[in-house]
């Protein structure tokens, strides 16, 4: 998938999060212990999106940066 123009909707981003934690660790569970979490943890934020902070965390740890969301 690998998004690279930087604008995002927010299921693209969501998108791109799961594509990038499939590719750099292999696993939720894997990413979920990088982020310091649970994979229910990570399922939750993921697919209800709600939680700012947290998807900032995931972006960073997955090296996504520079983004525009529309």
């Amino acid at each position: 998938m690998n998004l690279n123009s930087g604008i995002y909707s927010s299921n693209s981003l969501m998108e791109e999060i799961k594509w990038r934690i499939k590719n750099k660790y292999g696993s939720q569970e894997r990413f979920a212990k990088e982020f310091g979490g649970t994979r229910k943890t990570l399922n939750r934020l993921i697919n209800h999106n709600s939680d700012f902070e947290s998807i900032v965390r995931m972006c960073k740890l997955l090296d996504i940066s520079g983004i525009q969301i529309e």
